[in-house]
Protein backbone atom coordinates (compact mmCIF):
# COMPACT_ATOMS: atom_id res chain seq x y z
CA UNK A 1 0.00 0.00 0.00
CA UNK A 2 2.76 2.28 0.48
CA UNK A 3 4.74 2.04 -2.44
CA UNK A 4 1.62 1.35 -4.63
CA UNK A 5 -0.98 3.80 -3.35
CA UNK A 6 1.36 6.16 -1.84
CA UNK A 7 -0.57 6.67 1.01
CA UNK A 8 0.10 8.05 4.53
CA UNK A 9 0.69 5.93 7.80
CA UNK A 10 -2.79 6.80 8.67
CA UNK A 11 -4.83 5.01 5.78
CA UNK A 12 -2.33 2.06 6.45
CA UNK A 13 -2.75 1.56 9.83
CA UNK A 14 -6.41 1.22 9.30
CA UNK A 15 -6.58 -0.54 6.37
CA UNK A 16 -4.19 -3.52 7.86
CA UNK A 17 -5.59 -2.93 11.40
CA UNK A 18 -2.19 -2.35 13.01
CA UNK A 19 -2.63 0.14 16.30
CA UNK A 20 -1.56 3.39 14.81
CA UNK A 21 0.26 4.46 17.97
CA UNK A 22 2.98 4.03 18.67
CA UNK A 23 4.31 5.09 15.58
CA UNK A 24 7.19 2.51 15.90
CA UNK A 25 4.82 -0.68 15.41
CA UNK A 26 4.38 0.64 11.90
CA UNK A 27 7.94 1.44 11.29
CA UNK A 28 8.43 -2.85 12.43
CA UNK A 29 5.78 -3.89 10.05
CA UNK A 30 7.36 -1.86 6.84
CA UNK A 31 10.40 -2.71 8.00
CA UNK A 32 9.06 -5.89 7.78
CA UNK A 33 7.57 -5.87 4.51
CA UNK A 34 10.84 -4.43 3.06
CA UNK A 35 12.84 -7.15 4.21
CA UNK A 36 9.85 -9.74 2.35
CA UNK A 37 9.96 -7.86 -0.41
CA UNK A 38 13.73 -7.68 -1.09
CA UNK A 39 13.94 -11.31 -0.47
CA UNK A 40 11.14 -12.35 -3.11
CA UNK A 41 13.08 -9.94 -5.66
CA UNK A 42 16.48 -11.64 -4.99
CA UNK A 43 14.34 -15.17 -5.67
CA UNK A 44 13.04 -14.32 -8.88
CA UNK A 45 17.03 -12.70 -9.82
CA UNK A 46 18.59 -15.58 -8.89
CA UNK A 47 15.78 -17.93 -10.62
CA UNK A 48 16.12 -15.75 -14.32
CA UNK A 49 19.82 -15.87 -14.19
CA UNK A 50 19.88 -19.75 -13.30
CA UNK A 51 17.23 -20.09 -16.52
CA UNK A 52 19.42 -17.67 -18.67
CA UNK A 53 22.62 -20.07 -17.94
CA UNK A 54 20.78 -22.98 -18.96
CA UNK A 55 19.31 -21.86 -22.14
CA UNK A 56 22.91 -20.71 -23.08
CA UNK A 57 24.32 -24.56 -22.49
CA UNK A 58 21.42 -26.11 -24.46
Amino acid sequence: MVYLWRVSREVVCRRLRIPRRPASLYELELSGARRVLARELDIKELKGSCEEGQDERE
